[in-house]
C-alpha cells in the first residue's frame, strides 16, 4: 500500500510543498514513476520505517509548554 504526497500532505495537516521539502532535506522516501519528477508517493513500510528513524520524542522536542 501506498500514499501519494497529496494524501500525506492532507493527513499531516500541511501543503504538498512541505512534504517534498521531507523528501529533498530530511529523506522522506517518495518515490517515482519512471521518467516523472512529480506526484511522488510512498509506500506504507517505507514511511513507518521513515517515521520511526526520523519522529522526535514529545520531552526532547524544543519549545515544549510546560
Amino acid at each position: 500500500m501506498f500514499m501519494t504526497v497529496r494524501e500525506l500532505a492532507e493527513q499531516w495537516g500541511c501543503d504538498i510543498h512541505t512534504v517534498y521539502a521531507l523528501a529533498r532535506d530530511k529523506g522522506l522516501p517518495l518515490r517515482y514513476l519512471p521518467g516523472h519528477s512529480r506526484g511522488g508517493a510512498v509506500l506504507s513500510e517505507d514511511l513507518a520505517d521513515w517515521w520511526r528513524d526520523n519522529a522526535v520524542p514529545y520531552s526532547e522536542r524544543k519549545n515544549v509548554a510546560r
